[in-house]
């Protein structure tokens, strides 16, 4: 039995259309909604191409009939949040602490970064090294870097309050 170029155009057609809807559905239901929509389509297109050339109107309740998939693919994939914990793979996980961490880090720098008062306060921030003695030296900018010998472990960091 052939089959007719537009007979095969309008089933290819058809049979993206429920591929598209298809990928919305849940991994683990796909292979079995796929089957039966498929196996709907069937017969769909069998009652569209009964007659000896098919109408625009059986065409169109056909296409009104994959679309109707999408509405079913996101259903069961609105059903599959409810029942699933949203990212529980990772719940617990080491890549999730890392994840947290980095969003703490990067708020707290956006909000240091744009508020005046915390910008204020580090540009009174002032490295003074302590010397074994306690004799007091000039401040530097870097605790390591030029003032003569420090002991790293005597540095200590000091407000100025002008």
């Amino acid at each position: 039995m052939t089959t007719s170029p537009l007979k095969s155009a309008v089933r290819r057609i058809h049979l993206g259309l429920l591929w598209g809807a298809s990928l919305l559905v849940p991994t683990r239901r796909r292979s079995e909604w796929s089957q039966e929509w498929q196996t709907e389509l069937w017969y769909v297109l069998r009652e569209c191409f009964t007659k000896t050339s098919p109408d625009a109107r059986s065409i169109r309740e056909a296409t009104a009939f994959c679309l109707g998939a999408y509405q079913d693919a996101i259903c069961l994939r609105k059903l599959s949040w409810r029942t699933q914990k949203p990212l529980a793979r990772i719940h617990g996980s080491a890549a999730a602490c890392l994840l947290l961490l980095i969003g703490i880090f990067f708020a707290a720098w956006g909000i240091a970064d744009t508020s005046p008062r915390v910008a204020a306060g580090m540009s009174r921030l002032q490295v003074y090294p302590r010397s074994e003695s306690d004799n007091r030296t000039t401040p530097c900018d870097c605790a390591l870097a030029g003032c003569g010998k420090i002991d790293p472990r005597a540095v200590f960091l000091s407000v100025s309050r002008h």
